[in-house]
């Protein structure tokens, strides 16, 4: 069944393609809510306040995880479950993201050089065309 409820942001995909966006974008709405206290303490929240950050967690994620974690009913536990499977996201992303940081500079750094080129090539144009 298809989710009615307007998300505060995207849902965790199934994939976890988007693990570290959904868990930055989850921590602060848990923040906003006054209840991030709830994923980083243990036992140190009423059951109101478990029971919200339940629910708010499971509008959050893909259908099919939701009915994986149907039976999760600590907030806790089902944090750190989604963290044991898509965490490796860190090992996979960052590197690649390096990676493609230090060829994206490299680029500019051609592009702004043959620029320059140009530009000494316009300005040497530019003077001998003042001097005739």
């Amino acid at each position: 069944m298809a989710k009615l409820a307007k998300l505060e942001f995207a849902a965790l995909d199934i994939s976890g393609d988007n693990y570290l966006s959904w868990v930055l974008d989850a921590k602060i709405h848990l923040r906003a809510n006054d209840l991030k206290k709830i994923i980083v303490d243990e036992g140190d929240a009423s059951p109101e306040e478990n029971a919200k950050a339940v629910i708010f967690l499971h509008r959050h994620i893909h259908e099919a995880l939701e009915s994986e974690y149907v039976v999760v009913d600590e907030p806790l536990v089902l944090w750190k479950a989604l963290g044991e499977r898509y965490d490796h996201q860190n090992l996979v992303t960052l590197p690649r993201a390096r990676y493609e940081w230090t060829h994206l500079r490299l680029e500019i750094s051609r592009f702004q050089d043959s620029g320059r080129v140009q530009l000494r090539y316009a300005q040497n144009y530019l003077l001998d065309e003042a001097m005739w």
